[in-house]
């Protein structure tokens, strides 16, 4: 190709992305405001991957009986940075830091560092066909509570381990992910949780598929609950996070895609 024909990018290769939602409703004894913000930017080639992200929430909901008047506010932010490296057709290597805040989860501060290393058994150029990743993450997580948790923390700088299995195959029919996922603290090995994860898609004719994904998820570390009692109206309202042993969830749907027959690069590095 002439070199004066080749296509050339003023991105260079950089997407960015902003969205911001407000949602606002009430009646004469409720009011209730939502608002989201979001940046992101990503720069994936078949070498590398660079994602930078930063998101806002902001709620009020405002509640009034008789006399009485119930009034909560929920403020979180986070903030992350991920760097992943091609190591070859089978290992990646990346860093992956974060921070943030959330009232929700009694969290003044958080922030964490993990290096990274990941090993697909097949190539990663076949990953539009199938794939089998193991990755392993480890660092610390700094925590600067709002209240007192219930282990009678305020601050604490702990050691973090998180390891995933992530099975992935293509077929004409459509396509099955599967995951299998845990995370430990390693100042106490009993503080750890385990999950997996499933999302299936059946492709009915060209462009338009059904879908399901689903997951559970055995939870045992959450080293971040407030000691204070929570609220009636925060239990009801789910202000406040709570001490669950589990969680799981599942949506199902449909899907239609249409465009451009040229594809952007495929990297599914650390996904």
């Amino acid at each position: 190709m002439n070199e004066q024909n080749k296509l050339v990018d003023p991105w260079n290769n950089w997407v960015f992305s902003i969205s911001l939602q407000n949602y606002a409703s009430g009646e004469e004894s409720r009011k209730s405001l939502n608002i989201n913000s979001r940046i992101n930017a990503e720069q994936i080639t078949e070498k590398s991957k660079i994602l930078i992200g930063f998101n806002n929430n902001f709620s009020r909901n405002t509640f009034t009986y008789d006399d009485y008047t119930y009034d909560y506010l929920n403020i979180s932010y986070g903030s992350y940075l991920y760097y992943v490296k091609s190591l070859g057709k089978h290992w990646s290597a990346g860093i992956f830091t974060s921070a943030g805040n959330s009232t929700f989860s009694n969290y003044d501060f958080y922030g964490s560092i993990y290096p990274a290393i990941e090993y697909n058994i097949f190539p990663y150029d076949k990953s539009f066909e199938k794939q089998f990743r193991i990755s392993y993450r480890i660092g610390p997580a700094y925590f600067d509570y709002t209240d007192t948790t219930i282990f009678l923390k305020t601050k604490e700088l702990v050691p973090q381990q998180k390891l995933n299995l992530n099975l992935g195959i293509v077929k004409n029919w459509g396509s099955i992910d599967l995951s299998i996922y845990g995370s430990q603290f390693l100042h106490d090995i009993e503080l750890f949780s385990l999950g997996t994860y499933v999302y299936s898609s059946l492709r009915i004719i060209k462009g338009f598929s059904l879908f399901f994904y689903g997951g559970y998820s055995m939870i045992r570390n959450q080293i971040n609950i407030s000691k204070v009692d929570i609220s009636q109206e925060e239990l009801l309202l789910q202000q406040r996070q709570m001490k669950t042993n589990y969680s799981y969830w599942t949506n199902f749907g449909f899907s239609y895609t249409f465009g451009s027959k040229f594809n952007n690069v495929v990297n599914t590095r650390f996904e």
